[in-house]
């Protein structure tokens, strides 16, 4: 986003915008992932928002427990080790 906006502020919002909306269409909080077909279901999975839509509706409205939901919290601990690892890999490290 960078190379099209002038400013920072710019920048950071306007990535806030190309990466909310398509989380909000296909990660379940407007049309169940279950009802998406071929691509959107793919991408709708890939957006760790429809894990956790998943984790947060079975457990308050449906009293799921942890042994139901475990491979929900798998999938959301593999998204947050992988965006750490992608962090660690591709910012910069301060000098001192």
């Amino acid at each position: 986003m960078s190379t099209f906006m002038r400013t920072q502020i710019a920048e950071v919002f306007g990535t806030a915008i190309v990466n909310t909306i398509p989380t909000i269409l296909f990660s379940g909080m407007l049309v169940p992932v279950s009802a998406l077909t071929g691509p959107a279901r793919v991408m709708g999975y890939g957006f760790p928002s429809a894990w956790f839509n998943h984790v947060s509706v079975g457990s308050f409205t449906k009293g799921l427990t942890l042994a139901d939901l475990w491979f929900d919290y798998l999938v959301l601990g593999a998204f947050g080790l992988g965006f750490f690892l992608l962090g660690l890999a591709l910012l910069r490290t301060q000098e001192r």
